[in-house]
This record gives C-alpha cells, structure tokens and sequence, in this order.
C-alpha cells in the first residue's frame, strides 16, 4: 500500500495516461493513530463578502511538530468549507497517510468563496484579497505555521512550506489565487479543473514576482476521460511541457510542473486521492 500512489502519468506527453494500482481499501478506515481535529470558526475582521468562517483541520498524529506545513484548499460548486475535509473518507486517508509518515502533521484551511451561497455568488478576483488581507493573517496567527509573522515579510519568508488547491470551482480559485501569490507560497495543486488559458496568467505573475525554474511547483490533477476536466487539464499540462518557462517531473529541485491524471470521476472527494499522490511525488520536498 505505502508507496503506490493511486493513478498518475508519467513521461513527455501525458495524452495517453499510464495507470497504477489503487491502494486498499483500508486507507479510508480509521487510523491506528487517529489526528487531532481542530475546526474553529474564526473572525477575521472586515470582509467583502460579510465572509465569516472558515474550517481549519490540524493533525498531530503521534507527534507534533512547533511548525506545521499549511495547505489552503478551496471546495467545489456547490459546497461549503466542509465538505472534503468533514467527509469521513477524507479525514481518514489524511489520518492514514501521516500515521504511515506519508506526510507529516499539517494543517489545512478551507474557507468558502461564496458570499451568498443561496444564488451561489462569487468574485474570485475580489476573494483574493480576502484571502491575503484576512484569511491568513488570521489563521497563520492563530496556529504555528513557519511563518515568523502574519505579515508579508513573514508569508515571504515561509512561502516554501505553504501551498493552495482546490477542486473543480475550488480549483479555477487555486489559479486565481496563484496568479498574485507566487511571492507566499511555492506550491499549487489545481485538481480537476485546469485549461491552457491560464498559462499566459501564469507566465504574467511569474515575470511580475520574479519567480522561474524552482521557485514554484504545478502539481495539476484531472480524473480520467469520465471528468469534464479532462481534455482541459491534458491540454495545459502539455502546453506546460512544450514551454521552455517549464520543466516536468516530480524533483522540486529540477522541475516546477507535473500532471497526475487518474481514471476517477468529477467528485471532490477524489481529491483524497489526489492529495496522496502529491504528498507521495514532490509537496513539501
């Protein structure tokens, strides 16, 4: 089980997916060493939406670290900031995959970018900022991330142990939110919704924050031919792998993009799977 991510593509061109075996079933029953799980509901001031809450999960596993790694995660269409990491299934593959050292101990915030979830209302763009100027100072000075301060010169300095993602929605937010946080965070796993439009963005921030080569990781992820992401992700990450700006594979310290296709469905809670393999690959490394 350990050591055999789910399903993913390897080589030059990924149009045509390799496949691996997924692991066992019990990955998703309780751990030996189930987590500590920490949801707090915290105001973080003033926000453009009226946006007041926000689930953080922290687990410790059979250690705890003074500093934990920090992912920010945005849900799908449709859900609220409890949907992936309330799910059971969820909670136990993270529970597992630290238990068997996979990962270690890290916490993870999914906020919500709905600011009227009745009629389903965003604006990405504007969410970005709530996502600088409130969300973070908020979490990251409450709990121990490895940012010395809650401030831009302390997300600066610890922008290589800080990543976002998201799924479906929640992943056409993870490309927003790169396109002005390259200078916070190093790490961006998109999952399950991805198109080449987002490389000439990408590309733009690069040059505005002074980033290339290492400086950043793509790890963008799709289900198979059954997920309406899949043609869009394929066509990015070969987009990515013809431009020189780009180097594919799974070393951080040689490459800065890599594409995990699977044969699964458009379902966030996938995104268990996808969060296996990117810890497994390069997150954090």
């Amino acid at each position: 089980m350990r050591g055999r991510p789910f399903c993913y593509a390897k080589g030059n061109n990924i149009q045509r997916p390799g496949e691996k075996e997924p692991f066992g079933f019990d990955f998703f029953l309780a751990a030996e060493k189930e987590t500590a799980e920490v949801r707090v509901f915290l105001d973080a001031g003033e926000r453009a939406f009226g946006l007041d809450t926000m689930t953080v999960t922290h687990g410790v596993a059979s250690k705890e670290p003074l500093r934990f790694f920090i992912i920010y995660f945005f849900h799908g269409t449709n859900e609220t900031q409890d949907s992936f990491i309330g799910d059971e299934l969820v909670k136990n593959a993270i529970d597992n995959m630290i238990d068997m050292g996979i990962c270690e101990p890290f916490l993870m915030v999914c906020p919500t970018y709905y600011y009227d979830y009745e009629n389903r209302s965003t604006n990405h763009a504007v969410f970005v900022d709530e996502v600088r100027n409130d969300l973070m100072p908020a979490a990251e000075a409450k709990y121990s991330t490895y940012a010395p301060t809650a401030d831009d010169a302390g997300f600066t300095a610890s922008r290589e142990h800080r990543a976002f993602s998201g799924y479906s929605q929640g992943s056409g937010v993870c490309w927003t939110v790169s396109y002005r946080m390259l200078d916070w965070a190093k790490w961006f796993v998109p999952m399950s919704f991805s198109t080449p439009d987002y490389l000439p963005n990408l590309k733009k921030a690069m040059e505005t924050y002074g980033k290339s080569g290492t400086d950043i990781f793509f790890y963008i992820c799709t289900g198979g031919k059954r997920d309406l992401a899949y043609e869009g992700t394929v066509a990015l990450a070969n987009a990515m792998i013809a431009d020189e700006a780009f180097s594919y594979g799974t070393n951080p310290a040689e490459n800065n993009c890599y594409a995990a296709i699977s044969k699964e469905i458009h379902q966030t809670l996938k995104g268990r799977f996808n969060l296996y393999n990117v810890f497994q690959d390069v997150l954090f490394k």
